[in-house]
């Protein structure tokens, strides 16, 4: 891999798209010395962050950390779209190549798309060859005859049992029977938050075989298909779901319909296809989770810097923070909504 040869192949002319831009012949360097080539592929021998059950190549750029799949695959072959993207690899090294000739760009809203419609292939030809009466519905019996047969057990995740399930209808909110395949079963029974920035994102959990478990992806292994750990080197891990609820995607709905086995990259699109994202509806000020001072002791820290001159040291003391995110306070670069 010689330097000069790369250089020629940069596109001229290479747009600003989110983070990544034009490289200079200085990142064309610096990125080149962190590379290492075996058989055509290129492997990043610098930062990598985890993600998922795999790691991500990140380099600096203009001051932020950029994936060095994406920067490359934009300087030298086309541009990348103004959008989540992921990138697969069409060589076999699970994802771990950086060349920019072997990659190309998955459009995520068409495979997502292409998986719900397989799901719901698969329930809907189960339904079909079902009759039940829609006044006496019977919602232990529905399950029943929807279940997969020969379960694999994988992980915390196998088959339920008859016994099980009639445990867990007394949680589910059923919608009425002529729409049970198009409105959300909603879960009542216990609750786990995704994270602690997510106030309001929660998934159904329940006790199964002695673990904890999340409801919707045991339904999706025992309605659908197998649904592989967390931490398996396959990377449709993911049950995520199709539906939402006043905005935002319905993490407590365990209807098979709703769900399809994907990633994590196709999970973020579709939260920011929503705009439920974290990232894209950011919680500031005092509703944040690390938030130490109200709006109160925001105005009352610059009205002591302001007319009592009182010292960023001892603003640090009084309000129990450090002294340089007192004056960040002060100057406006934090707590701007105060």
């Amino acid at each position: 891999m010689e330097l000069k040869d790369l250089e020629s192949k940069l596109r001229k002319n290479v747009p600003v798209i989110s983070k990544y831009g034009p490289m200079t012949p200085r990142n064309l360097t610096n990125c080149v010395k962190k590379i290492s080539e075996e058989e055509g592929c290129w492997y990043w021998t610098g930062c990598k962050t985890q993600l998922s059950n795999s790691y991500v190549s990140k380099i600096r750029y203009n001051n932020n950390p950029v994936k060095v799949s994406l920067l490359l695959y934009h300087n030298f072959i086309e541009d990348i779209p103004d959008n989540l993207t992921n990138i697969k690899n069409t060589c076999s090294t699970e994802d771990e190549c950086i060349n920019p000739w072997h990659m190309e760009i998955k459009d995520l809203k068409k495979t997502s798309e292409l998986k719900i419609k397989e799901s719901i292939t698969t329930l809907g030809s189960k339904v079909d060859k079902l009759t039940f009466d829609v006044e006496n519905f019977d919602s232990l019996k529905f399950l029943i005859s929807l279940r997969r047969f020969e379960i694999p057990k994988i992980g915390k995740l196998n088959e339920m049992d008859d016994s099980y399930i009639q445990n867990l209808i007394n949680l589910i909110e059923f919608p009425l029977p002529q729409d049970i395949s198009t409105k959300c079963w909603m879960w009542n029974g216990r609750k786990r938050k995704i994270d602690e920035r997510h106030t309001n994102r929660e998934h159904g959990i329940r006790k199964f075989c002695g673990k904890d478990v999340y409801i919707h992806r045991l339904f999706y292994h025992n309605f659908v298909k197998d649904v592989p750990e967390y931490n398996s080197k396959i990377i449709e891990n993911q049950v995520n779901h199709t539906c939402d609820s006043n905005g935002k995607q319905n993490g407590n709905c365990v209807n098979p319909w709703h769900m399809y086995l994907g990633t994590g990259y196709e999970n973020i699109y579709d939260s920011h296809k929503d705009k439920t994202s974290f990232t894209l509806n950011p919680v500031k000020g005092p509703k944040h989770y690390k938030t130490k001072l109200t709006t109160y002791q925001v105005k009352e820290l610059r009205r002591l810097r302001e007319e009592e001159k009182t010292t960023y040291k001892k603003l640090g003391k009084m309000f129990g923070i450090h002294p340089s995110y007192a004056s960040e306070i002060y100057k406006n670069y934090a707590r701007k909504e105060c």
